[in-house]
């Protein structure tokens, strides 16, 4: 199969590559022009007032309502990812001794480690780190209030919740460089059965992806080939060929990278595996068969039903 430029529009070409694990700031809030859905946890009371900021002029202050024990502010942070780790920071102060100690949390996870806030202003971090079980959460700063007397206030300001985003794996296109692509496929008859041969796909980029040059793709990586977003070819790179032809009229030299994609056929093929104990049981089906090869295969295959119905084919 030919497949020229004309028809690229219906056509990808992606090289799967790894993204690099980085930090995503999902919240922020220093509390300068609202307070933010932040509200009060179990007697206690919260209010967005001048004084006691880490930057700016305003913060969050949370207080006892009602005598001593736990003062909490939360609020309901939404749009997380289920199985990704989060941290929630801040910073913290304190307007008198009696507010002894202080923390982030998320209601249903836990708390993170308790700190001395400094006092008169929220300059002391602390921090809190869990995994999202859901995509919302009510995240909570909580302070000890020792004594009922007087007003005590912790001051909080310059929260944020980060995603400890994780390596993961991106598809690069690379259509916008390709001259021409080339996907053979075939068998051929080898006694009672037939032998499948490696499936190839071949492009050619033109001014790009120079393995002398910078270029990133390398023998191994996994390239696919979709028709209007469907796949119609899956491999890895098996050789990179590059040619620099000068152009004699200007004397200027273009760079073409020849990129040769094998399919999974080549994978299973030169798999090397060294016999099989059976047990008892000599006889084997081919579904069993294919089942067990599965468990060590290099690449990914779609096992057929043991004991599924029988599929009849026919020239």
């Amino acid at each position: 199969m030919i497949i020229e430029r004309p028809l690229y529009e219906h056509i990808s070409i992606q090289r799967q590559s790894m993204a690099p694990a980085h930090d995503e700031t999902v919240y922020e809030q220093g509390f300068e022009s609202s307070q933010d859905s932040w509200t009060a946890g179990t007697s206690s009371s919260v209010a967005r007032t001048s004084g006691g900021a880490h930057t700016g002029t305003w913060a969050l202050h949370v207080r006892r309502s009602s005598g001593t024990g736990i003062a909490i502010g939360q609020r309901t942070v939404s749009g997380l990812v289920i199985g990704q780790s989060y941290t929630v920071s801040g910073f913290v102060g304190r307007s008198t001794s009696s507010v002894t100690a202080a923390c982030f949390g998320v209601t249903g996870s836990g708390t993170g480690s308790t700190v001395t806030p400094d006092f008169d202003a929220a300059t002391t971090p602390a921090s809190y780190t869990f995994t999202a079980t859901g995509t919302s959460h009510t995240v909570t700063v909580q302070a000890n209030v020792s004594s009922s007397i007087g007003s005590h206030t912790l001051y909080v300001d310059d929260i944020t919740i980060v995603r400890h985003v994780p390596e993961e794996p991106v598809w690069d296109d690379l259509v916008p460089d390709a001259l021409g692509l080339l996907i053979r496929r075939g068998g051929v008859r080898d006694g009672l059965g037939v032998r499948t041969d490696v499936g190839l796909a071949t492009f050619r980029l033109l001014d790009a992806q120079d393995p002398m040059d910078e270029g990133t793709l390398a023998p191994g990586q996994t390239v696919q080939v979709l028709c209007d977003e469907e796949p119609i070819f899956t491999g890895r790179i098996a050789h990179l060929n590059s040619r620099y032809p000068l152009n004699k009229q200007t004397g200027q030299s273009r760079t073409y990278v020849e990129v040769t994609v094998a399919d999974a056929v080549q994978i299973h093929g030169s798999t090397m595996r060294y016999g099989v104990d059976l047990g008892e049981d000599t006889n084997e089906t081919f579904e069993e068969r294919i089942e067990r090869l599965e468990a060590s295969a290099k690449a990914p295959v779609e096992v057929p039903e043991v004991g599924g119905p029988i599929v009849r084919y026919a020239l």
